[in-house]
């Protein structure tokens, strides 16, 4: 029979124990040389060390959308491999991919808010790639789409 004294040593034990057990099973390295805040490099994909845009050059525009209707910010483009839009405009813009002629309703499709307000940018990558024609239409005022296209 143990004593009151007893309990809280064994339950000390067993706590010590079982703490070096897990450690020991995780692997658990202490090393102060190692820098706790690494700095990450991150290498574009663009241009010749990616030979799906090898050779590929970029457009870019500039496009004022206006809150009366759509209006066409990139053509539609067979050989596109890459769109980007960016809202550099001070008024939340809305955008649709595909070719409909009727006026987009604002806060529907793809919203890219006011760059006041948030760094707004839509990709369109390999992933998923879409060659049609995209329109927007603004908020409340013309604002300013930029498109990169290659």
């Amino acid at each position: 029979m143990t004593n009151n004294k007893t309990i809280p040593i064994l339950l000390g034990a067993i706590l010590a124990v079982g703490l070096g057990v897990l450690i020991v099973s995780l692997q658990l390295e202490v090393n102060p040389q190692v820098n706790v805040n690494p700095q990450v490099k991150v290498e574009p994909i663009f241009g010749s060390e990616n030979e799906f845009y090898d050779g590929v050059s970029a457009t870019v525009i500039s496009v004022s959308i206006t809150a009366t209707g759509t209006t066409q910010v990139l053509a539609a483009s067979s050989g596109t491999q890459y769109r980007r839009l960016q809202n550099t405009g001070n008024f939340m813009a809305s955008c649709q991919l595909d070719d409909a002629t009727s006026t987009l309703a604002v806060g529907t499709g793809i919203i890219l808010y006011s760059s006041s307000s948030v760094n707004s940018i839509y990709e369109i990558t390999p992933d998923n790639l879409y060659k049609g024609i995209i329109r927007c239409i603004s908020q409340t005022a013309t604002t300013t789409i930029s498109a990169v296209q290659k």
